[in-house]
């Protein structure tokens, strides 16, 4: 990591893995180069703005996010809604 610079892969957080889900062996040197990572429609607007993402969906990506934070990954989300209570939820 550089004070430079900071880099966020985007919506590539299934990158961390060498296998088909959150569990498998840990990329470690792609971790080792991220600052964060930033993921689009976690919660509303995966299929339209305003619109929930799907359980499985979020679930999925959550799993991915989640096993990155703690390795030190910053996780930054963006949901795509203006629905106050959708904005509250998000």
């Amino acid at each position: 990591m550089s004070p430079k610079f900071v880099v966020v892969a985007q919506n590539g957080e299934e990158l961390i893995t060498y296998g088909d889900h959150a569990g498998a062996p840990l990329a470690t040197d792609y971790l080792e180069a991220l600052d964060g990572s930033g993921r689009e429609d976690l919660f509303f607007g995966y299929t339209a703005d305003d619109e929930p993402t799907p359980s499985d969906a979020t679930g999925r990506m959550l799993s991915y996010l989640e096993r990155a934070q703690r390795e030190g990954v910053r996780v930054l989300a963006t949901d795509y809604c203006s629905n106050s209570a959708h904005v509250q939820a998000s």
